[in-house]
């Protein structure tokens, strides 16, 4: 590791909506890996499954990095308790360090002519996600 680069050693990180490479999360779990940061890989659906587990040995391989998947939706409460449960069982430990609220969800066209419940899945993802308990 480069002097002028910052240590994350012993640190616990989440980064959800990490699952697919290329993309915005799997790049923040990079970063924090790179950074000697141990990191949980979160993603939501069944097909990115395979893509959250290659990202995650790729770290380990790469960075010799402690990473961990787990499928969870963070738009429910019990997805965002599994989430937290299986990270500090991952790491066995009794904290989170860092906390990536990298998940998101987009509107095809216009906001105004979107159906409500495509609203509500982006509240859902975008904002209630980000602070559920």
């Amino acid at each position: 590791m480069a002097p002028e680069t910052l240590s994350l050693a012993g640190k616990v990180a989440i980064v959800t909506g990490a699952g697919r490479e290329p993309g915005i999360g799997a790049g923040i779990a990079s970063a924090l890996a790179r950074n000697s940061a141990a990191v949980m890989v979160n993603y939501v659906s069944d097909s990115t499954t395979p893509k959250a587990a290659a990202l995650a040995e790729r770290l380990r391989n790469e960075y010799g990095a402690r990473v961990a998947t787990v499928q969870a939706d963070i738009t429910t409460p019990e997805g965002a308790a599994k989430l937290a449960e299986e990270t500090l069982k991952a790491f066995e430990t009794d904290h989170i360090d860092i906390l990536v609220n990298n998940a998101g969800h987009n509107l095809p066209g216009s906001t105004l002519e979107a159906p409500l419940e495509d609203i509500d899945k982006q509240f859902s993802v975008n904002v209630y996600g980000a602070i559920r308990e």
